[in-house]
């Protein structure tokens, strides 16, 4: 959120490092892109990605994500469990 965005991208980039957290995203719907940050020896690695993208998930190997699959064209994030298929 545009309200906490200063929080998410410094505060708990710290806090999350200092944790030891493997990897996390920052997601931005409305200008369609995502940012992955990879811990590597301590430092995260930040890795950008657009709307056409397809993401790798570094604690998952194998595991990608296709962003055009997730963004709409109106910028807002299609909800996860419309990607899902039926049980």
């Amino acid at each position: 959120s545009p309200a906490t965005s200063r929080h998410d991208r410094i505060v708990k980039f710290q806090k999350y490092r200092d944790a030891g957290v493997r990897e996390y995203w920052i997601v931005d719907p409305e200008e369609q892109y995502i940012t992955t940050h990879t811990l590597k020896d301590g430092a995260y690695l930040a890795f950008p990605y657009g709307d056409t993208d397809t993401v790798p998930v570094a604690v998952l190997p194998g595991l990608e994500i296709d962003l055009a699959a997730i963004f709409k064209e109106s910028g807002e994030l299609t909800p996860p469990s419309s990607l899902l298929p039926p049980l």
